[in-house]
């Protein structure tokens, strides 16, 4: 776990010296690094921890979590207070009224030092997770080492809630693989990939693969997965990790009960009416809900695994799929997630009705949909 803490400007110097000697207290578990300016475009932490928000700094940063996937835990640190917002210069509060007031109803993770600040978050945002840590200069209840105790659990149960930024390249191509012997053990057994799955469930971070795998709705599938590679894995019971308004088994329709047995019974059989256009209909539109769900952050892996069952356990006419797509304009959308799931889950070449497009443009998209920049 690697946190960035960025200390805003308007956080007073005796509160800023505070949290530098009780972050100290950490020491390198969490690995912490205190700021106070923002990174560039890329960083490798797992986890913003802002402090302050009428600041342009802090709103830059929440807004690169937003882009990159970051989980954010926001700390305004008194600075709703009305006293604290009379006091902000006119032209400041004018320009960064609104920015702030957005990041504030969308931050997903807030942490109150007290009542009055948790029912003045919690009326600007209602389905926020609100935590209150009381702050030990203002409050007996509390001394720094519980302050700095309750940030790291608050740091852990955010990334168990969203563990893509926990998770390595390889850890990524680990899902693929059991999301492929899950759906696919026909192909899995062909790429002969059962000892390398093997050794790389040894990863440190399975509990952040399978929140990660939950969170993209292909948890069943992996659990499919480990179950073919007959083999002791490691457990998958979520149970025991805290998180937030968290559902460990998602449900979901999208994968479509005849593929979902296809795949449970490593029976590929081919449709009885090759020239039925419904088959097409239905891999244009999962390809339609992909590309829609992409700029609101809803796409997940689910609908990446059950476009891959209908290309690959299906019959289909391939000229007709690619003047669908071709109709609706997004075919160059599909050859470039063509390439996504050759990466991901190894579709062959043999299996798309059109070669593939890998550019970069298709970079951005994997990370887009897999949520995992590293």
């Amino acid at each position: 776990m690697n946190v960035l803490v960025y200390i805003s400007k308007g956080v007073s110097d005796v509160d800023r010296q505070y949290l530098t000697t009780l972050f100290a207290l950490l020491d390198t578990n969490p690995d912490i690094e205190i700021t106070y300016d923002a990174p560039l475009w890329r960083h490798d932490f797992s986890l913003f921890h802002i402090f302050g928000c009428w600041d342009a700094k802090a709103l830059r940063l929440y807004n690169m979590a937003l882009r990159t996937h970051t989980p954010v835990v926001l700390s305004p640190f008194g600075e709703l207070n009305p006293w604290r917002i009379r006091n902000l210069l006119k032209v400041k509060r004018m320009l960064l009224n609104i920015p702030v007031q957005r990041m504030l109803s969308r931050v997903e993770v807030v942490h109150a030092c007290g009542q009055f600040e948790r029912d003045t978050l919690k009326s600007l945002n209602a389905t926020a997770n609100i935590v209150r840590i009381d702050n030990p200069r203002i409050s007996g209840a509390i001394d720094t080492a519980d302050m700095a105790a309750q940030f790291v659990r608050l740091y852990h149960k955010t990334l168990n809630t969203w563990p893509a930024t926990m998770l390595t390249a390889a850890d990524l191509e680990l899902v693929g693989a059991l999301v492929l012997a899950g759906i696919d053990a026909e192909m899995f057994a062909a790429m002969d990939l059962r000892l390398e799955t093997i050794d790389a469930l040894t990863t440190p971070q399975w509990r952040y693969v399978l929140m990660y795998a939950a969170q993209e709705r292909v948890l069943d599938l992996v659990r499919k997965g480990l179950e073919r590679l007959q083999t002791e894995t490691p457990s998958t019971d979520l149970s025991k990790f805290e998180t937030f308004c968290f559902d460990p088994i998602p449900e979901d329709d999208n994968l479509a009960e005849g593929e979902e047995q296809d795949a449970e019974d490593e029976q590929q059989e081919e449709t009885d009416n090759p020239d039925d256009n419904s088959t097409v209909d239905g891999i244009v539109e999962i390809v339609r809900t992909l590309y829609d769900a992409l700029p609101k952050d809803t796409a997940h892996l689910q609908l990446l695994a059950t476009l891959y069952a209908n290309l690959r356990l299906t019959d289909y006419d391939e000229q007709a799929l690619v003047q669908a797509l071709n109709k609706v304009k997004l075919l160059l959308f599909f050859r470039r997630v063509e390439s996504v799931m050759h990466h991901l889950f190894k579709l062959p070449e043999g299996f798309m009705p059109i070669l593939p497009l890998d550019d970069k443009q298709t970079k951005s998209l994997t990370n887009k949909i897999t949520k995992v920049y590293n």
